[in-house]
Order: structure tokens, then sequence, then C-alpha cells
């Protein structure tokens, strides 16, 4: 016996197989968990291409981003629920408060979670803060589901675990449009002595120089892109370069030079460049320019749309914000034929930041024009009905800023089909009155005004106040389509009442104050001074037109604003990191 246990010991036949017998279950094991960790790897890869696909559908109108990933899943057959906010959106249509596990009878195969937002496609930025939930106006999406993942052999020892996938797509949508004011004509006296005061030098161009302006529309990033060349900054972004000082001879250049402009405008900025040349004043292009969603581009790429804006208005433009405290100070007389002699004093605000008037961007974003101060004094001496008598109406004006924000482009097969600006006129003051003269060229208060002394004769004034208000509290929704794009129609928005009405308003409504040789007001002694008075009323039509043409210059029409988009773009949604 003790023999033959001996010889089993020693034996080493069948060893083989007494190993694979005991090693057997590891292996089938092994072979199990192969099998289903392949299975969802392969899941995991089949959901992230499901997700992916959702989210690009998603993105194609963020605004519905909901509805258009219901709307996926079902067109491809997947029984899938998407969770927006509090409620759960179930295949079929009916909504739930919630789907707390897979795993419940006739529940969804997947949970899909959808977010809309911002990206921002900065590289400096880590990838997990790239995509901004909740923006107003939204680009992008971000999908997120959540799927029970399958298991073949291991489901019984272990719970089947979840697999998340996430994906964000964006579609970039870009409209350029500009808010001012598009002149109609010029009296070139009047404009020269007020692009000279711009410009703080003196300027001699002919009313067809002007006009040669007037009509032209210059090709804005062409211009920034030869202004590069012409200041020697190479391989730079726009925000490089609309952060650098800028002269204005050096931006009349890049127009003329790079603008996209007939002869005939290059020729009368030819003549604008030589009248600023030895000028010192510099600007910022950021101060005329809202070129943010593109801002940290390179120069000469960022968007693939059309861009002009108005010469006449960009050139008023870098002039006004070259000034520094603020933007313009003017004071000239100017005879008017049948209306006597007229004083302009006016100041225009140094805008805040984010108010320039011509722009590149996304819906949300705006462009405005500067808050204005305007006192235009009104003199007319020896009236024909009294002699001995002058008539003076100072009337002081301000305005607030007028805003134009993108509310929406509209794209098709990756063209812009249209485009949607709610505009705002600026809300304005009219007082007929003397204004406090410290207080005027301080925006930080509002000047004191008192009334005026409207007629002056020997031992007789009448003084005088009165105030109207104009104002629109609703904005203008304008709608620009393919063919005024293209054509970079000029759209207008205003209060309901125009502005001569205003003026025969305050006239008609002045408060009077009638006093003889210290005797005090009296409505008797007032009556011998109708005449006079009701000259008044006659000159509302004429310096209605003083008003208009002086203020245009400005890009300025009180109650009033012209608007215009020149370009857009839309890029497929795409998927971003």
């Amino acid at each position: 016996m003790a023999t033959c246990l001996s010889r089993f010991f020693k034996s080493r036949d069948g060893n083989i197989a007494v190993t694979a017998a005991l090693s057997a279950p590891l292996l089938i094991a092994g072979l199990a968990i192969s099998v289903d960790y392949s299975a969802l790897l392969k899941q995991r890869r089949s959901e992230q291409a499901t997700v992916d696909l959702a989210a690009i559908a998603a993105a194609a109108d963020p605004g519905q981003a909901r509805v258009l990933l219901q709307r996926y899943y079902a067109d491809n057959g997947l029984n899938y629920a998407v969770q927006e906010g509090g409620s759960v959106y179930l295949p079929g249509g009916k909504t739930a408060p919630s789907v707390t596990s897979l795993d419940v009878a006739g529940a969804p195969d997947c949970i899909a979670t959808v977010e809309t937002g911002h990206f921002e496609a900065d590289p400096a930025l880590p990838v997990s803060e790239r995509f901004q939930p909740g923006a107003s106006v939204p680009d992008a999406v971000r999908v997120k589901q959540q799927c029970r993942g399958r298991l073949y052999f291991a489901s019984a020892v272990m719970p089947e675990p979840d697999i998340n996938v996430s994906a964000t797509a964006a579609s970039k949508k870009l409209a350029s449009y500009w808010i001012g004011s598009r002149l109609g004509s010029l009296d070139g006296g009047l404009a020269n002595a007020v692009f000279g005061a711009l410009f703080g030098t003196t300027v001699s161009l002919k009313v067809g120089d002007y006009n040669a302006l007037l009509s032209a529309n210059v090709d804005v990033l062409s211009t920034v892109k030869a202004l590069a060349t012409n200041i020697n900054m190479s391989a730079v972004t726009y925000n490089d370069l609309l952060d650098a000082d800028v002269t204005l001879a050096q931006f009349f250049r890049a127009m003329r030079v790079g603008g996209n402009l007939s002869a005939s405008a290059q020729a009368s900025l030819r003549l604008l460049e030589i009248s600023v040349s030895r000028s010192n004043r510099t600007f910022k292009l950021s101060q005329i320019l809202n070129l943010a969603s593109i801002g940290k581009q390179m120069v000469g790429t960022g968007y693939g749309g059309t861009s002009t804006a108005d010469a006449l208005g960009l050139i008023r433009a870098a002039g006004a914000v070259s000034n520094g405290r603020y933007q313009v100070e003017l004071t000239f007389d100017y005879n008017v034929p049948g209306l006597g002699n007229v004083n302009f004093r006016l100041m225009i605000g140094e805008p805040p930041v984010g108010a320039q008037s011509v722009g590149i961007n996304t819906p949300g974003s705006l462009v405005r024009t500067a808050q204005m101060r305007t006192l235009v004094t009104f003199t007319q001496g020896l009236l024909p009905s009294m002699a001995g008598v002058t008539l003076r109406v100072p009337i002081y004006i301000e305005a607030a800023n007028s805003e134009a924000r993108l509310s929406d482009i509209q794209c098709k097969a990756g063209k812009v089909t249209g485009v949607k600006v709610e505009t705002f006129p600026g809300l304005a003051e009219l007082i007929v009155g003397d204004v406090d003269e410290t207080a005027f060229i301080n925006f930080g208060n509002k000047p004191r005004v008192t009334p005026a002394t409207l007629v002056a004769a020997p031992g007789v004034t009448v003084k005088g106040s009165a105030q109207v208000d104009v104002n629109n509290i609703s904005g203008t929704l304008m709608d620009f389509n393919r063919t005024e794009i293209d054509a970079s129609k000029v759209k207008n928005a205003s209060v309901t009442t125009p502005i001569t009405s205003y003026l025969t308003s305050i006239i008609k409504h002045l408060d009077l104050d009638v006093n003889v040789l210290g005797a005090g007001s009296s409505s008797c002694i007032a009556m011998p001074w109708s005449a006079p008075l009701s000259a008044l009323t006659t000159m509302t039509l004429p310096a209605d037109r003083v008003l208009a043409t002086y203020m245009f210059i400005y890009g300025y029409k009180i109650g009033e604003a012209d608007v215009s988009v020149t370009g857009g773009s839309c890029s497929a949604p795409s998927l971003v990191l």
C-alpha cells in the first residue's frame, strides 16, 4: 500500500489536465468579463456616436434644442427620454416629473439632459470652461446621455453599470450692422466747420467731396486688415489691433486703401488724410468697432460674410473719439437767411465701454450712439413788425443713446436668410431756457435751466421757458431680408411725432413773464407783444431744418435712428471641445 501511494505521488502523468481542470473556472470567468467589457466599450462607442449626432441636431437651433433632440431620437427609432429643467419628456410625447431608474418597466433606454449656452473657442480656457450654460441668446448645446450598460455573463453577480456620454455642439451666427444717421445732403461750409472741430484742424472740402462720401460704404474688415499693414502689426488678433493707438491719418489711409471705395470717395478721403496729417490725436478702434465675436481670431480670418459701414459715419466716429476727455465740444455762429444768426454749442459725451456704433457680432449684442447735449440759440434782430426788438430763442437739447440690438439671425443651408434688429431711438428733452455753463460740460450732472429772455426792447423784457420730452418706450423690430442685406438698406426707427411738431409744441407752451419798465407781469401789458411772440412760431420749420442738418453731421436725428445690416454668416453646427 505504501508503495502504491509513493508511486502515485511521484507520478507526473495527467498534470496538464488537472491544472486545466482547476483553472478552467478562472479562464471562463476571464473570458466572460472580457466579452462583457468589450460589449460595454462597443455600447459606449455607439452611444457616443449617438450623442454626438444628437448634439449637432439640437445645435441647429439652440432655442428649440429640446424639441430637436426629441425629434432626432424619434426619427432614429430610439427609446430615449429628454430631461430639461424639472421635467422629463418621454418617448411618445408624455411628460413626467422624473425618471428615477432605467430598470423600471416601460422606462426609456436612455435619459438625455440638454443644456443651452454660449461656447467660447478660446484655447487659453480649460476645455471644461469653454461651454458657458445659461446664455441669454444661446449658440451652443451640451447633451449628456445616461444609459444602462448591458452585461451578458456578469449580470448574475453584479448590477449593470451606467454608461455616461456627453457632447457639445455649436453653430456660429454673425451679422455686421451699424446705427447712426445716414445723411442725404450737406452744407459744405457747415460740414467743414463741424469736421474741423472734430479733427482739431482746418478742413476745406467742397460739396462734391462730401457728396462722394455720402453714398460710400466702407469694407470694415478690409480696412482693419489694411490698417494692420499700415502700422506694421502682422500676425496679430483683432483684439490686439483694436487695442492699438491709431492716428486719424493712419485710419483714413486704411479706409482709402482697403475700403473698396470709388475713385471719387478715395480722393475725398485723401483730402481728409492731408488735413489731419499733422494732428497728434489718437484713438483705439475698440472705441468705434465692436468685433468681440471674432476678437481672438487672427486679422483677416474669423468671419465669412461681408461687412460694410457708412463711410462718413466711420470718419465722424473716429474724429469724435480722438478728443479724449469727451468726444466733442464745438461752438460757432452761423447765419441762416430768413432766420438770422444761429449760435451752436454742442457737447457729445465719451461713450461708455461697449457703446460702439458699428459691430460684427452674435445675436444679443448691440451698438449704440453716444449721449449728446447741445444748446442752439436762434437770434433775430430788428423785427420788421416792431423796430428795436430782438428775438432770441435758446433751445437746450439732451439726447440719450440710441440703441440697436441684434435679436436674431435666420439661416438656411449655411446662408443668412434674414436678420432681426430691435431699435430704440434715444430719449430726448427739448427745453427753452438758459443753461448753467459750468454743468453743461459735465455729463455727471444735469445742467440747471432757467427762463430765458426771449424778447428784448428798450425798457421791456419777455422771459419764457418750456419743456417737451421725446420718448419711445417700446422698441421697433426691424426685419432685414437677404435682398435688403445685400443692398445695405438703411431703415429708420422713430417716435411717432416729427421733431417739427415738438418745436411747435414747445413754442406754443411757453410760460411767459413780461416785464415793462420794472412794472412786473401783466396780461394786459403782454397783449402788445403778440406780434414778436407769434414770430416764434414761424421759426419752427427753418429751425428744424437747421437742427437736422447740423445734427446729421454728428450722426444724430432727434427721436430717430438709422440702422443697416450689411452682411452675415452662418456656420453649420459642429462638435466643439
